[in-house]
């Protein structure tokens, strides 16, 4: 019994490290991104590579939430259905816009013919709620590609 309240007390912990990113304002997202695939222990079962453009000013609070969060809700697709060994996460500064590239190597899917998921419309929702767009590129045996682009301006 000692042993199961542990693992629900550390079970807990780790869920609420998950849902609470934007506590600490201070930090990037590279170290949000980073805390993240630490919490959902990532490393212990793929290959994991991030490459985050550092940007001339830092992405707004806001901006930072929902890129950790559809990363969040596309690693979690990736653990549970991908069987993939390697992870590329890129988040690229562009001239009037940000990019964020999920890739791994999984068994992929019929994007077509395969009823999107609850996560991948989540995904979607969030890009479009903040004026950009996501998509996502899949099939059978070659892995799956999320694209995440959300226009900035100049000011934001």
């Amino acid at each position: 019994l000692k042993r199961f309240n542990e693992q629900a007390i550390d079970e807990l912990r780790r869920l609420s490290h998950q849902l609470a990113p934007s506590a600490d304002i201070h930090s990037s997202l590279f170290e949000k991104i980073n805390q993240l695939i630490k919490n959902m222990k990532l490393e212990e079962k793929l290959k994991v590579a991030v490459r985050i453009d550092k940007f001339i000013k830092p992405l707004c609070t806001n901006l930072q939430l929902n890129f950790y969060r559809m990363l969040q809700e596309h690693l979690s697709n990736i653990l549970k259905y991908a069987e993939a060994k390697i992870v590329e996460i890129n988040i690229e500064s562009r001239p009037t816009s940000v990019l964020m590239q999920i890739r791994d190597d999984g068994k992929g899917f019929e994007t077509g013919s395969k009823r999107v998921g609850i996560g991948l419309e989540n995904i979607k929702r969030r890009a479009a709620l903040l004026n950009g767009k996501a998509k996502i590129r899949s099939s059978p045996g070659k892995g799956c590609e999320v694209i995440v682009e959300i226009p900035v301006s100049k000011k934001s």
